[in-house]
């Protein structure tokens, strides 16, 4: 008996037709996915899409391939020669979306814990790490550091993201080299970086003093931003532990060191410090900063925050022609002294909130001012935060105008440490305040690092000496040729020269004899309500009239 060779069966022409459109469709989707992220340069998601589509795709191809064995499939598919080639490119496209699934999920697992513009460990990675070493290593002693970049808020809106990412990996870099000893260095988010530090002995303090310095170090060199120079201050907080038994937290052992450490650091910004390293008396003072805000927006509110004005008396006719405008905070036991909550407002970034009620207050002095005292000028004092604004001279402008105030009678008074946080960023800045008739001084001169390269590019109208200088007149030689060099330094440079602290007529006669242009301190007034300076300018503005008054603030 003959037999007949079983005939191969073939697939109905609708199941392939139906087959090949979904497998169409999926391909055209990975395609298209991976084609629109490409054009919209995100590389890391492209890859992402392209495995999780991947994956989409197979699973389409086994729902329109009936759960059939590929394999099996291929061999009826092959026995009818017409569709040999489509087959062996089915099969290729397969085999491609397997493949790019697997590399898609390695890359997925590694952003998991990669933070992707650094090339560093992530917060989640670096949790865990000290998680797990805290848990394995119960008696070694592990240090966190938590080091912050000051001003990146306002480095972004100087040089734009792409600039200031690229700042950003060079500052990484720059950590990770000066940390290599270091078990991990991550970035914990925008401007905050982690090092997770194993080991040392009694002399730890020593050793996290040297870790420091040399972090410190490695950001003195300016980074590049295209051509400009950027310079990069950092705070750093310290919290160190003789491991998990000796944090006392129960259960939360790694909360409780990341607590510490970022406690240090917000003492190292609130008190402008470099480095701090934790020590349980903070836990007290940090209770009493954490209430600070509160109260100080109620004090806000509720009327508490007055403008005090320490008048200027100009040598040459010795009478009162401008004021230094100083913020006082009458509390429930009485004033609280500035220092103790400009620094914090500082850190927390409630200062914009109090500069923008200052140039309020201060533009509707001014017009209450212009009818007896047309020519007084008031100055007030910008922190690095409020130098960095972008919008800075847009808010003073509309307030003066709010009044009818020139920005001529306002005086904008700066330090050294805000300028050379970012010295091309604040010398555009300062030439967009003096285009608008903005008078600037730089305060505090003689206590920072002034290069007179940079001193001679600032459009500056004055100079102020710091009054550490001026108090030690007549009784330093070593400062008071400080402070004529201070005198003749800016005469040279066409500058106005303020000098502050003054408390004495024979320093206020000394300074007029060298030249100086104006004194302020205890010799003209403290500083005074507004009131109470709006009563003293009248009699006031004869020299033979000036004497020392008690300070009551």
């Amino acid at each position: 008996m003959r037999h007949r060779r079983p005939r191969a069966r073939r697939l109905a022409p609708h199941r392939l037709l139906l087959d090949w459109r979904v497998i169409a469709s999926a391909f055209m989707a990975v395609g298209t996915a991976a084609g629109v992220l490409w054009i919209l340069g995100r590389p890391d998601l492209e890859s992402a899409a392209i495995g999780a589509l991947a994956g989409a795709a197979v699973c389409l191809l086994q729902h329109a391939l009936h759960r059939r064995d590929l394999a099996a499939l291929s061999r009826r598919i092959t026995s009818d020669k017409p569709l040999e080639p489509a087959a062996a490119t089915l099969m290729t496209g397969v085999d491609g979306l397997q493949l790019a699934l697997e590399r898609s999920q390695r890359q997925l697992g590694e952003m998991a814990y990669c933070d992707t513009l650094t090339g560093l460990a992530n917060r989640q990675q670096f949790l865990w790490m000290l998680d797990t070493t805290l848990k394995t290593r119960p008696l070694e002693r592990i240090t966190v550091a938590l080091v912050d970049i000051k001003r990146l808020r306002a480095l972004n809106d100087q040089l734009g993201h792409t600039a200031a990412d690229a700042v950003l990996r060079s500052f990484a870099h720059r950590l990770r080299n000066a940390a290599a000893s270091s078990a991990c260095t991550a970035r914990m988010d925008g401007d905050e970086f982690a090092i997770l530090i194993l080991g040392g002995d009694d002399r730890a303090v020593a050793a996290i003093a040297a870790f420091a310095d040399a972090i410190h170090a490695a950001m003195e060199q300016p980074f590049l931003a295209g051509p400009m120079p950027v310079d990069l201050r950092v705070s750093i907080g310290f919290a160190t532990a003789a491991g998990a038994q000796a944090l006392s937290s129960g259960d939360q052992p790694t909360a409780e060191l990341m607590r510490r450490a970022d406690l240090a650091l917000t003492r190292a910004k609130v008190e402008r410090l470099p480095t701090v390293n934790y020590d349980a008396t903070m836990e007290r003072h940090d209770e009493y900063l954490l209430s600070m805000l509160s109260q100080l927006k109620e004090a806000q509110s509720n009327g508490h925050l007055q403008l005090h004005i320490q008048p200027k008396l100009l040598l040459a006719d010795r009478k009162i022609h401008g004021g230094e405008a100083l913020l006082r905070w009458h509390g429930p036991k009485g004033v609280i002294s500035p220092a103790t909550f400009i620094g914090y407002a500082e850190s927390t970034g409630y200062i914009r909130t109090l500069t923008a009620w200052v140039i309020e207050q201060a533009a509707q002095l001014l017009a209450q001012l212009r009818p007896v005292a047309p020519d007084f000028q008031l100055s007030i004092n910008l922190s690095a935060l409020d130098f960095g604004s972008i919008d800075l001279c847009e808010r003073l402008l509309r307030a003066l105008h709010r009044f009818g105030v020139p920005p001529t009678a306002l005086v904008l008074e700066i330090t050294e440490s805000t300028f050379f946080d970012d010295a091309n960023g604040a010398l555009e800045r300062m030439a967009e305040l003096t285009r608008d008739g903005f008078r600037l001084a730089l305060d505090d001169f003689g206590t920072g690092y002034s290069s007179l390269s940079y001193l001679s590019r600032m459009p500056l109208a004055e100079l102020k000496i710091d009054k550490s200088f001026i108090r030690a007149l007549g009784h330093s030689q070593r400062d008071t040729a400080v402070v004529r060099s201070i005198v003749d330094l800016a005469r040279s440079f066409g500058l106005d020269v303020v000098a502050e602290g003054v408390e004495n007529a024979a320093s206020l006669d000394l300074l007029q004899t060298w030249g100086c242009t104006m004194v302020q301190g205890y010799v003209v007034a403290p500083a005074l309500p507004i009131d109470a300076l709006l009563a003293l300018l009248p009699p006031k503005n004869a020299a033979d009239q000036l004497t020392p008054i008690e300070s009551t603030a």
